[in-house]
């Protein structure tokens, strides 16, 4: 599939001149990297788009190569530690999914409850920085002594993005919230679209195109030798983990407001 026509699809979708389902049945025969091509092209053109993508257009992602995913999450052995950066993907997205939810509430009117329920995620994603040491520090470096550091260049400049937008979130999330106004409403929205947004177009670009690869590239012995340094960084982490989290974060009390 062309790219041209990818990208108009995405400007029209991310334009909502059409539907999810009309996007995805024109995008339906589109490869990974074509698509991640295309949605950085609009970003160079100087789109409507942020840098990677929209929140809408993040959707697209999810829908268009989830079976791909599943499909390599499944083929890996459990303690793999491709696996375990994918599952933590997997993890990153369902608080995702509650922020947009809260976003979406916070769209038809902000209350002090939702603001303290996007600190609670803002807080559980404080793991994007140990998943960032992980790559940056054990999977980068062997990359780099294959193939060269162009690829992992494009991951850091994203990692370096996804942490701003994430420190800038929970900066926001723990501000003074009951003398706000409208303007600190809209602020934090915008906010949570652009680390949404951010953080899915990188989980896309790591598990569709990156991830795949690198399980071709690296034997058993250095995957080895990678899941026991990863198991060091665990250890230091004493923070609650992820799953802990997101039990905490599907609490009814909440889920109220």
């Amino acid at each position: 599939m062309k790219i041209e026509k990818m990208m108009s699809v995405l400007q029209k979708f991310d334009d909502q001149d059409i539907s999810q389902e009309e996007a995805l049945e024109e995008l339906s025969d589109a490869e990974p990297f074509d698509f991640y091509a295309a949605t950085l092209e609009l970003y160079l053109e100087g789109s409507s788009l942020r840098r990677g993508d929209s929140p809408r257009i993040s959707r697209l992602f999810e829908k268009l190569y989830q079976e791909d995913f599943r499909q390599l999450l499944g083929d890996l052995e459990d303690n793999h530690p491709i696996k375990k950066l994918m599952t933590e993907h997997v993890y990153f997205e369902r608080l995702l999914n509650g922020l947009e939810d809260i976003n979406q509430e916070i769209k038809r009117g902000g209350d002090k409850s939702r603001a303290v329920k996007v600190e609670a995620i803002a807080v559980a994603l404080d793991h994007l920085k140990e998943h960032v040491i992980k790559e940056e520090k054990l999977i980068f470096p062997l990359w780099y002594e294959k193939k060269g550091m162009s690829d992992t260049l494009l991951l850091e400049e994203e990692h370096e993005d996804i942490l701003k937008s994430h420190k800038k979130l929970r900066k926001k999330s723990q501000e003074g919230r009951e003398d706000w106004e409208e303007d600190d409403w809209k602020d934090l929205n915008e906010k949570i679209d652009e680390l949404i947004g951010e953080l899915r177009f990188h989980t896309f670009h790591e598990g569709d195109l990156f991830y795949p690869i690198v399980v071709n590239e690296f034997d058993k012995e250095e995957f080895e030798n990678i899941k026991k340094k990863m198991d060091k960084i665990e250890e230091k982490n004493s923070d609650p983990t992820l799953p802990e989290h997101i039990s905490y974060l599907d609490l009814p009390v909440l889920r109220k407001g």
